[in-house]
């Protein structure tokens, strides 16, 4: 997510609560509903579908007053600002928003109508003052009502102000963004909902090239040696873009199965593109999948990527649940010597009794190797086309055609994943207890075959 600072109280609902009780408790005054004018928890939702996200950022005073804003933003204290939202009505108000502006962060310039004639009806010289300050940035005071409580009758509105400065400046009222105007029977109507939307996608959009990545499937855990499928789509923040060739940094632990460099085809402003990164987690651990991400783009030109580091819980592989209580072929793997002599094919394993004492790895690996080839003897006999030729995919062929039992199914997920850690530097030991449990797994399944015809 892209994060807007949003500095005009009230973010959350719950505060602009908060007060309004309070003002009511303290001066027995009847403001029915006003807190509902004074807070942006719905525009704040609404920004999200855009991949903003607005985080509270307050004077000292009012931190001492609300302290919980700051605790529920933490998280995103360290990605830096893309935006600024704010009332303008003092010269610190102006000085932040051009800073903002030269920057490079698109900013909302807040028309203070609704706090001047909710608070301060009497006090003309801070309205002028407002007045003044909106001048400074650009906006014309006479355009727009400076003490005129929200109406369900006037229509939202915004303009956008041209500026020679990396950011883009746009103006509106502050009950214009307020929850009032996302709620029936208050400010609530399908073009008001419309024009803000509008003006979310404009801000939404920057002068400078800027893509952000997001993940559609994230996961909280996975196991190691099990390969892991990440969606990541790719949305152009910038202008419209004609071809870009993204660079993804990923932890040492994981080993790509897919390339790291990827094309982006032509996007327009907030259009997105997407791809499958798949990777195997080697090691167990918390750790980040994705810690970096670069963009290029023709002629050099300079582009950002915006990117949320994506962490994991690595878990010990799954084999490590399945040999537990998983049945074992004898030390001399009697049990798949007997059925591949039955099956004629004795020379594919005589070795391997052998080979279990000097190398249990290698032997292992063999075996995996051996079931990928009849599983994938067994499709082609069967007609069957499986689209990748490896053992995972050829599983789920058999499955899915209904060639072999659940029961001939689990077996050829047991040699799977514990040929994959073997296969590969995994923090997970093997002993030959290990090769029984795969051997007398492959025997069941190629006795199945056996009887179902297929060998």
């Amino acid at each position: 997510m892209l994060i807007v600072e949003h500095r005009a109280f009230h973010l959350y609902r719950e505060d602009a609560y908060r007060e309004y009780c309070w003002s009511v408790d303290a001066y027995g005054a009847y403001q029915p509903a006003s807190f509902i004018y004074l807070c942006f928890e719905a525009f704040r939702d609404a920004c999200t579908e855009y991949g903003l996200q607005l985080v509270y950022r307050s004077a000292d005073t009012m931190q001492q007053h609300f302290p919980w804003r700051c605790e529920r933003d933490s998280v995103s204290e360290k990605a830096p600002h893309r935006g600024l939202i704010l009332r303008i009505e003092g010269d610190e108000d102006v000085a932040a928003a051009t800073e903002a502006l030269h920057e490079g962060r698109n900013v909302i310039a807040l028309i203070p109508s609704e706090l001047l004639g909710l608070f301060y009806p009497k006090d003309d010289a801070r309205m002028e003052r407002a007045k003044a300050n909106i001048a400074k940035i650009g906006a014309n005071p006479r355009d727009w009502e400076f003490r005129s409580l929200a109406n369900a009758w006037i229509p939202v509105r915004w303009v956008e102000i041209e500026t020679d400065m990396p950011g883009r400046l746009f103006v509106t009222r502050d009950a214009f963004l307020s929850d009032g105007y996302f709620m029936k029977g208050y400010g609530y109507s399908d073009d008001n909902l419309a024009q803000i939307k509008a003006l979310i996608q404009a801000f939404a959009c920057f002068k400078s090239n800027l893509l952000r990545m997001s993940y559609r499937n994230t996961v909280n855990s996975w196991p190691t040696g099990e390969p892991l499928t990440v969606l990541v789509d790719v949305w152009n923040h910038g202008p419209d873009l004609t071809q870009a060739l993204i660079t993804l940094n990923i932890g040492r632990e994981f080993e790509p199965l897919s390339p790291l460099d990827r094309k982006i085809p032509p996007l327009r402003s907030l259009e997105r593109a997407s791809f499958a990164l798949q990777v195997v987690p080697r090691v167990d651990g918390d750790m980040s999948l994705m810690i970096g991400a670069t963009a290029s783009l023709p002629e050099g030109r300079s582009c950002q990527v915006v990117f949320a580091p994506l962490r994991l819980s690595i878990v010990p592989a799954v084999g490590s649940s399945q040999r537990s209580s998983a049945p074992e072929d004898d030390p001399t793997l009697k049990r798949l010597v007997a059925v591949f002599r039955d099956a004629q094919m004795l020379s594919e394993v005589e070795s391997l009794p052998e080979l279990v004492r000097v190398d249990t790895r290698a032997c292992l690996n063999r075996i995996r190797v051996l079931t990928e080839r009849i599983v994938l003897q067994v499709l082609d006999k069967c007609s069957i086309t499986c689209r990748d030729k490896n053992l995972a995919a050829g599983i789920a062929t058999l499955r899915d055609e209904h060639v072999v039992s659940a029961r001939a199914v689990s077996y050829l997920h047991t040699i799977r994943v514990i040929g994959n850690i073997a296969s590969h530097a995994a923090s997970e030991p093997l002993s030959e207890a290990d090769v029984r449990i795969v051997s007398y797994a492959l025997a069941c399944v190629v006795e199945e075959f056996m009887d179902r015809r297929l060998l």
